[in-house]
């Protein structure tokens, strides 16, 4: 990594373009490297993470608060230096955008050989308002932190030949109030039976829930635990969404799932499979 893209990714700072963080900030900067100068007026917190030793050691020697791993969450905003490696870089705009707190600006550069200009036109993509400056050779792009990420990254995989297509999936979604959902699913797990399994937790402040295949577990200020058929609720509730239908057309009633709600998942599929990149790697 050249110490241009450093520059680049500061220059935003320095030239007044954007206003540079003040005392009280709070700043992830991700893949960071050793040997910049904070431009003016940035006097904000700055947590640098870089897993690679010699750049930490660099960093340390320069007195930059730096860890292995990120820390946290709910920064005032991100830094991300790219490098060559495409999948790196989303991975850390992915991990920027899950721990920046809503508004907060997010700010990418990285030079031409860095694929930068395609990095960018994939965030504008998603529909981010993104602005762009170009400097030292590279670019420098930046975006506020939106409040409804929906799916921001998404892996599908195959790992047996014996099924046909993808067979396991890893998902993070973020709800419109900024709470995180990590989605794991994979039909070829060794030790496990050939069926279908669902696994659910949801965790909240007052209390949990557990599904897990036939049982239901909440804890917290109202415990409880039930257990169920599947095959017999199953089929149960097949015909019952299926009488609601056949009753809510024949008196002109509201349906409990609205059209939108059923168009909403399917675009959530789409992304997952878009942002994944699954059918271009077939």
């Amino acid at each position: 990594m050249s110490r241009d893209a450093l520059k680049t990714l500061f220059h935003p700072f320095a030239s007044g373009t954007i206003d540079a963080p003040g005392e009280g900030k709070r700043i992830l900067f991700l893949a960071a490297e050793a040997g910049f100068s904070l431009p003016d007026g940035f006097t904000a917190e700055l947590s640098a993470v870089q897993g690679f030793r010699p750049f930490y050691r660099q960093l340390q020697a320069q007195r930059i608060n730096v860890t292995p791993e990120i820390e946290g969450g709910d920064y005032d905003g991100a830094l991300v230096l790219c490098g060559k490696h495409k999948g790196e870089n989303e991975d850390h705009i992915a991990e920027a955008l899950s721990r920046v707190r809503e508004g907060g600006l997010i700010v990418v550069a990285g030079g031409k050989e860095d694929g930068i200009q395609p990095l960018r036109k994939r965030m504008e993509g998603f529909g981010l308002a993104v602005e762009y400056m170009p400097k030292y050779h590279g670019v420098a792009f930046w975006f506020a932190r939106p409040a409804d990420i929906k799916v921001m990254t998404a892996q599908l995989s195959r790992s047996s030949d014996l099924l046909v297509g993808e067979d396991g999936a890893v998902i993070q979604l973020r709800t419109s109030n900024g709470a995180g959902v990590a989605v794991f699913a994979s039909f070829a797990a060794h030790g496990h039976p050939a069926v279908q399994v669902d696994r659910l937790e949801i965790l909240g402040d007052n209390g949990a829930i557990r599904l897990d295949g036939p049982s239901l577990t909440c804890s917290g200020a109202s415990p409880g635990e039930r257990a169920y058929d599947l095959a017999s609720e199953y089929q149960g509730s097949y015909n019952r969404t299926i009488a609601h239908f056949v009753n809510a057309l024949r008196d002109n009633k509201p349906f409990e799932t609205a059209p939108q709600d059923n168009l909403e998942t399917l675009r959530l599929v789409e992304d997952c499979y878009r942002l994944s990149r699954w059918e271009a790697s077939r």
